[in-house]
């Protein structure tokens, strides 16, 4: 396991102890494009401080980017059918925001991730693979 993966758990389980309950959610994606990584999200939500965050981490690299939660709109289009979810991160790169990932979702289904690079604008898109799934040990298994 990556010492970084480490340390990032490490903190959250001292965090959890001091603060609340944290939950986490792993997500994995694939990319729609040819020439694109696929990639992991895992968030971190803290009920009891509201806190959330996380992190993204690139089929074949072991960097991981950090995200903070920027918005979570919810919007009910059907009353028979879950709520529809516009998540948005934003990617941290040092002292900036470097990007964001905006994932729609609704009950257990995610129908699209969507990353923007903030300087050049480029959009690219991934799709969710719930057979690769995200455990907190392994991370997504992408075979």
């Amino acid at each position: 396991m990556k010492p970084s993966i480490v340390l990032f758990a490490a903190y959250l389980l001292i965090a959890s102890r001091a603060y609340g309950e944290v939950s986490w959610e792993g997500y994995c994606f694939r990319a729609w494009e040819e020439g694109v990584s696929s990639f992991e999200m895992r968030t971190y939500y803290d009920n009891t401080v509201k806190w959330s965050g996380g992190f993204v981490k690139y089929e074949n690299s072991s960097a991981l980017r950090t995200v903070v939660l920027a918005s979570s709109d919810e919007e009910l289009h059907d009353k028979d059918r879950p709520i529809q979810l516009v998540t948005t991160w934003l990617e941290i790169n040092g002292d900036r925001v470097s990007g964001t990932y905006e994932m729609l979702s609704q009950g257990a289904m995610v129908y699209s991730m969507v990353y923007v690079e903030k300087r050049s604008g480029a959009k690219k898109t991934f799709l969710f693979d719930p057979s690769a799934r995200s455990t907190p040990e392994a991370g997504c298994n992408w075979k």
